[in-house]
């Protein structure tokens, strides 16, 4: 009787880092490197399996930027000047860079 509600609870208690928690809901969620790490520009194509790397920039620790986290085709984005993502370009962390042990929340 007193469990069930406990279960709601604990169905829905994702990390704050997982993609499907209510922190990445909406615009993205403000950032400070706490390491450097390396952002990848990708051409946007349809189809996108088409899509591609053009560009790759190092960005240096205590750098403030928004950040998305998909979960899908590309996992964390950075949505913020100067990488701001678009219906051309997409930018993303570099995959050996991806955990958030290189970030974190606010200022």
């Amino acid at each position: 009787m007193y469990l069930l509600p406990l279960l709601r609870v604990m169905r829905n208690a994702y990390s704050k880092y997982d993609s499907r928690s209510r922190v990445w809901r909406g615009k993205g969620v403000w950032i400070t490197l706490t390491k450097n790490v390396t952002v990848v520009q990708i051409k946007n194509t349809v189809p996108r399996y088409k899509s591609h790397e053009v560009a790759e920039y190092t960005v240096d620790k205590g750098a403030y930027l928004k950040l998305d986290h998909w979960g899908t085709d590309y996992s964390w984005v950075l949505n913020s000047k100067p990488f701001k993502s678009n219906s051309h370009y997409t930018y993303v962390v570099k995959k050996g860079d991806s955990n958030h042990s290189r970030f974190r929340f606010g200022g």
